[in-house]
């Protein structure tokens, strides 16, 4: 089988890191990277936002009710128009908001793996939260500063920085 050169969803040009097996579309705007990045800042080892899995978020992207994941703390706002949506009711709303609340007393090292930054899996997290104590730090650091935390390399310093940097994040 031939290896694809083109995002199946956006069609964009995919990108193959070095030294990796691993195959990515960089747009930001593939409908897929939105669904997959608000799976994850949703999941239960980030946000643990219960009642926003897959089909929930398939169906909010599809409906233009979330663009990104910031956008799942505006649902508040929406509470009418996810009422009306074809087989959820005010008791899923309900639940959905309350979920969305709660995940708002999450611990900084889950937020920080929520964001979805390459290379930050839970264990980093946890290690770059214990070390800079807030987002703030984080983003001001300088890649030396990050490096200097225990088990940080270059590549994960390299990451943070350039996460960052894009004025979206």
């Amino acid at each position: 089988t031939q290896i694809p050169t083109h995002c199946p969803v956006c069609e964009e040009e995919l990108f193959y890191p070095d030294e990796e097996v691993a195959i990515y579309c960089i747009n930001n705007l593939c409908p897929a990277q939105i669904k997959g990045s608000i799976e994850h800042f949703a999941s239960r080892g980030a946000m643990d936002i219960e009642g926003l899995g897959e089909s929930i978020v398939n169906q909010f992207v599809d409906l233009g009710l979330l663009k990104s994941y910031v956008d799942i703390y505006s649902l508040f706002n929406k509470r009418e128009e996810l009422i009306n949506i074809e087989r959820f009711g005010e008791k899923s709303v309900i639940n959905l908001l309350n979920a969305i609340e709660k995940s708002k007393d999450k611990p900084f090292e889950k937020i920080l793996f929520a964001l979805g930054i390459r290379f930050v899996g839970t264990g980093v997290a946890k290690k770059l939260a214990n070390h800079f104590e807030n987002i703030e730090n984080l983003i001001n650091a300088t890649p030396d500063e990050i490096e200097a935390v225990p088990e940080i390399g270059p590549r994960i310093a390299e990451s943070v920085k350039k996460f960052f940097n894009i004025p979206k994040n």
